[in-house]
């Protein structure tokens, strides 16, 4: 079972790893954002929920409250 392991599979469970610390870092951040309404959370959750890798890099690109320029 372990006899084929190799680099290629190191990267693989990189890449897993990498998703599901970005999905947890998304829940986390859309729990702990200020500026959302109770609506947005919960559809921002949901999304990141049902389409984890997608949601979560559309969450840190677009969804993500700026901070103003006097905060």
């Amino acid at each position: 079972m372990f006899g084929e392991f190799n680099f290629g599979h190191v990267i693989v469970l990189l890449l897993i790893l990498a998703s599901v610390v970005l999905w947890i870092a998304a829940l986390v951040s859309i729990v702990r954002a200020d500026r959302l309404t109770a609506t947005e959370r919960v559809i921002w959750i949901l999304v990141v929920i049902i389409i984890p890798l997608i949601g979560s890099i559309g969450w840190f690109a677009f969804g993500r409250p700026r901070r103003s320029a006097s905060s």
